[in-house]
């Protein structure tokens, strides 16, 4: 039963280190580069709308039900969204984050997950844009 509890805790710790969880350096505060993109893009969106939350977006916003953004990686982020998504809603989120979001700090984004009220995942590929707006 111990060698289970210890396998388990060990595989448990090898998918937060392999998902970049561990990201605090010993004695201190995450650095921007362990951060990821989650802040950078957020605040990227917020300053490409000039508000200082996404609430304060028209509803008919794609982004006005994003209630935050995570880095999964160093190149990819999780934009949490308060309502149940179809994949061409979810798609449209992905699309507008890309696209609102393209500044020289952003521009190695690759993948946009958007996880909606449901807990279900829709990945949307920067490189599948139709639309690519240049970057600021």
């Amino acid at each position: 039963m111990k060698r289970i509890v210890i396998a388990a805790l060990v595989a448990l710790m090898l998918t937060v280190v392999a998902c970049g969880e561990t990201t605090a350096p010993k004695g201190g505060e995450p650095t921007a580069a362990a951060e990821g993109l989650g802040p950078t893009v957020r605040q990227a969106l917020l300053d490409a709308n000039g508000v200082a939350s996404f609430n304060e977006l028209s509803v008919s916003s794609p982004g006005f039900a994003i209630t935050g953004i995570d880095s999964i990686g160093r190149d990819d982020v999780r934009v949490h969204v308060q309502r149940t998504l179809d994949k061409e809603d979810a798609a449209q989120v992905g699309r507008w984050v890309v696209n609102l979001s393209c500044t020289e700090q952003t521009k190695k984004l690759r993948w946009v997950t958007v996880r909606d009220a449901s807990g279900r995942d829709f990945n949307y590929e920067k490189a599948s844009n139709p639309t690519p707006r240049p970057c600021r």
